[in-house]
């Protein structure tokens, strides 16, 4: 399994990826902002560059903005992250990630989640998962 290029980005890259992630296609300034003074313009400027060379965003003029997208929808970056981090950790045991997962937030998982997880657990049984 090749590693997923997500896994090769900055600290700063990838905070300033999540943050398009969260807000949707964004502006410098949006970044920023959302960054809460942790930086200024042209850092986040450059930042956002090197995502574009890198094809993790695609930008696009809005006037006299520039706004930028992800290249890759936030669902399918996680799945491939996850599919590494799974191979690589846990010998690809989905098993055993989730067993890391649950004695790690043991006595954390609320009643919801833990209803989430049965149906999850049903439903993938239903469709022969």
């Amino acid at each position: 399994m090749t590693k997923p290029e997500l896994l090769d980005l900055s600290r700063r890259e990838r905070e300033v990826l999540e943050i398009i992630y969260r807000l949707g296609p964004s502006t410098v300034g949006e970044v920023l902002e959302a960054l809460g003074g942790d930086s200024n313009y042209s850092a986040v400027r450059g930042v956002l560059s090197t995502l574009e060379k890198k094809k993790h965003l695609k930008v696009e003029r809005d006037g006299l903005r520039y706004v930028y997208h992800p290249t890759v929808a936030r669902e399918t970056a996680r799945t491939k992250v996850l599919d590494h981090v799974i191979e690589t950790f846990f010998g690809g045991s989905i098993t055993l990630a989730v067993s890391a997962m649950l004695d790690e937030r043991s006595g954390k998982l609320s009643s919801k989640e833990r209803r989430e997880l049965q149906k999850m657990l049903r439903n993938a049984k239903e469709d022969g998962r």
